[in-house]
């Protein structure tokens, strides 16, 4: 039962009275619904009920905590379960918590709006309305409602997709977003080059004082630069761009995979970053070396290549694990702007025989590691050329 702002559980006599209903005992514990960040109906599942509670900074590492509990609401018998248009008993104790936990509601004004048709999430998948507030900002979904501190934003991203048409603008967090068992410290926003015009709800006074009159009243431009800009502002935080980086398409990414999943890497003037499933982060300051690797996608393959990026072995409780990222599939053409980049920012590469190609202008690697057990051909080109002397270049 919810008492006040508390969720309450008591005994339960399994005896019903003379009226066939069971009756309530003595309370066994109660959970604080101030507590509750999210009260959803998990899947289509409408006779179940999920809480999820805020997960506490201040808990010592190794104690538990309650981050999520579950509750099975039988259905009425006489309802017939078909019927859309009538709340199950789990939908209608639902809304009592909502209401009661405060969860949708608001303190504050909000400073700008982008509503569900403005882009579409990738990570978490879904629609959501983005309101941004003086420190914190609100995704409200169909299902799933957050609220985020600005302090608890990391890094933004603003990145073109190889389309020409599409930008995705990404938000790193400190603290993970939760929906079920899935974590999401990444929040991919894909949206377009579109013109728009966004109405900033402040007066000319108090976005010169606040926001050193970096905002308008009115903001005309494109959606994607108007999102970038916004959250800049009122976050406070770098918006992260492409820096030199151009593939043999002079796009400011490669296409390739990780763990079977498409995506795009995007290699930035100090980090990594592939979307979008998982989204991955890669400091450069944190690799202890990349090797260039024969494509393990099929036999016989020459025209794709794999990147392999290892990581520094930093002590700690996962100091004997050395974690690594195989980045797989890139086409072959991207090699020398891979190449030319990463020896640029002083990253070891492991595979390299040293030197440049003089005829070529390009780069000397050890083409037979990568390429001489899926092309035996190639493998004999490769070892007449070396017992002359020569290095190959991969293009």
């Amino acid at each position: 039962d919810i008492v006040g702002r508390n969720l309450v559980f008591r005994e339960s006599n399994v005896d019903a009275d003379e009226e066939g209903e069971a009756e309530s005992g003595e309370e066994i514990t109660s959970l604080d619904l101030a507590e509750v960040s999210q009260c959803v109906l998990p899947g289509n599942n409408r006779n179940e009920i999920e809480l999820q509670f805020h997960e506490s900074d201040t808990v010592e590492q190794g104690t538990d905590q309650l981050v999520q509990i579950r509750f099975y609401i039988p259905p009425d018998p006489d309802t017939d379960p078909t019927d859309r248009n009538t709340f199950t008993a789990a939908e209608l104790f639902q809304q009592r918590i909502t209401t009661k936990a405060n969860i949708k509601e608001t303190a504050g004004n909000v400073i700008c709006q982008f509503d569900e048709t403005k882009g579409t999430f990738l990570t978490p998948r879904g629609r959501y309305t983005i309101e941004l507030y003086d420190n914190f900002m609100r995704l409200r979904g169909n299902k799933y409602d957050y609220k985020i501190k600005y302090d608890d934003v990391s890094r933004l991203f603003l990145l073109p997709n190889p389309n020409d048409f599409h930008m995705a603008f990404v938000i790193a967090l400190d603290k993970p977003i939760r929906q079920g068992q899935q974590r999401y410290q990444y929040l991919v926003m894909q949206t377009t080059k579109n013109q728009a015009e966004l109405s900033i709800n402040l007066d000319e006074e108090t976005i010169k004082k606040e926001y050193n009159g970096d905002l308008q009243p009115k903001m005309v431009g494109s959606l994607s630069n108007l999102v970038a800009k916004t959250f800049k502002v009122v976050t406070r935080k770098k918006v992260f761009v492409p820096g030199k980086f151009a593939n043999a398409n002079q796009h400011a990414c490669v296409k390739c995979a990780l763990r079977a999943n498409d995506g795009h890497l995007y290699p930035l003037e100090k980090q990594f970053l592939f979307i979008h499933k998982p989204c991955v982060l890669v400091r450069f300051d944190e690799v202890e070396s990349v090797e260039f690797q024969r494509y393990a996608g099929g036999q016989g393959s020459t025209r794709n290549f794999d990147l392999c990026v290892t990581l520094l072995n930093y002590s700690g409780d996962d100091a004997d694990k050395s974690k690594e990222y195989t980045f797989s599939g890139i086409d072959r053409s991207d090699y020398a702007a891979l190449y030319s980049f990463l020896s640029g920012k002083k990253i070891k590469i492991k595979n390299l025989q040293g030197g440049i190609d003089e005829s070529t202008g390009k780069p000397l690697y050890n083409e037979n590691d990568i390429f001489a057990q899926a092309n035996p051909a190639l493998a004999a080109e490769a070892a007449k050329a070396g017992s002359g002397g020569e290095g190959g270049g991969m293009m």
